[in-house]
């Protein structure tokens, strides 16, 4: 009763032994999972934070590429504007066809120039000042095209007084007028986007602000639960070295029962066997003599007796060595 107890209780252990195992994976898989989470919002950050970096170092220094762009253009307008005026009239006060030449590879410049800024501040663009610079202009070229006619046709006198006349002088302040409010116009939406990007500014500083405590945090928690899993494999490799010094102790008491076992049975043997053959051997002798019916088969008995009694000795040596 006491070895089928000793049987069972192994076995109830090692059916509750995946348990602390199973709690082993499943914090491991936890800590894991905790570790990715905060490497990635930490990496995720930190390239936000770069790119924050880099646009405001390069706006402050170099600015914002379209705002610059659009006054970049709205000067080079003026000066194209400027320019083709003083080509019309240098033409028709000379009559040199080198300045009508100038005029016409100024000309398209000047619509590149206005065609990029209308695609660059379409909202400005789009309103009155535009309609009306583009009225006044579409004059304005009218005007300097009939003041080539006569300048050729030798008439420029009629050239230059056309070009000095009320209604060219209406027209380019018509344009002066629209080109102005269209500079007041690019003037408030490029405020407007500096302001923009002010605003951008002051959110990043704010996020940097809210979310570099919420990274400590996980970081925190990241790193305290790393130190309770590392805790719990120190407690289990602690418990498995205190169970495996046990399990070896334990193996060395059986194997030492096993040989005190091995030293019984050999010297049972012995002392079993030897007063055995003494009466085997007796028997045997007096089964030589002569002996009557009932002698005989009284003698028969204590033979197959002892036999039998020799046959249990030796059934239970081998039970031994086999159990060994």
């Amino acid at each position: 009763m006491r070895d089928s107890k000793s049987k069972q209780q192994p076995q109830e252990a090692g059916r509750s032994a995946p348990a602390p195992q199973t709690d082993l994976n499943g914090e491991r898989i936890r800590v894991l999972w905790l570790l990715n989470v905060v490497v990635g919002l930490t990496v995720l950050v930190l390239c936000w934070l770069a790119w924050c970096t880099y646009s405001s170092n390069k706006y402050l220094h170099e600015g914002d590429p379209t705002i610059s762009r659009i006054l970049l253009l709205n000067g080079d307008i003026r000066y194209y504007d400027e320019a083709l005026t003083m080509s019309a009239r240098m033409a028709a006060a000379t009559g040199n066809p080198a300045w009508e030449t100038r005029y016409w590879k100024l000309d398209p410049k000047l619509t590149i120039a206005l065609d990029e800024l209308r695609s660059l501040a379409p909202s400005v663009s789009s309103g009155d000042a535009t309609e009306l610079t583009d009225a006044a202009n579409e004059v304005l070229i009218g005007l300097e095209n009939r003041a080539f006619e006569l300048s050729r046709n030798g008439e420029r006198e009629q050239a230059l007084a056309l070009l000095l006349s009320n209604e060219y002088g209406a027209q380019k302040l018509a344009y002066a007028a629209g080109m102005d409010q269209l500079h007041r116009e690019l003037q408030r939406f490029t405020n407007k986007e500096e302001g923009r990007q002010h605003v951008q500014t002051e959110w990043s500083l704010a996020a940097v602000l809210v979310l570099s405590p919420l990274l400590l945090v996980f970081w925190w928690l990241m790193v305290r639960a790393a130190r309770h899993w590392h805790t719990t494999i120190e407690e289990r490799t602690t418990s498995l070295i205190e169970a495996n010094n046990e399990l070896l102790i334990a193996m060395e008491i059986a194997n030492e029962a096993n040989r005190a076992k091995g030293q019984f049975l050999s010297q049972m043997s012995h002392e079993l066997r030897t007063p055995m053959n003494a009466i085997l051997g007796f028997g045997q002798f007096l089964g030589d003599t002569n002996l009557n019916e009932g002698q005989r088969r009284d003698l028969d008995q204590i033979l197959a007796s002892g036999r039998h009694l020799v046959g249990l000795v030796d059934e239970l040596l081998e039970a031994g060595d086999n159990a060994a």
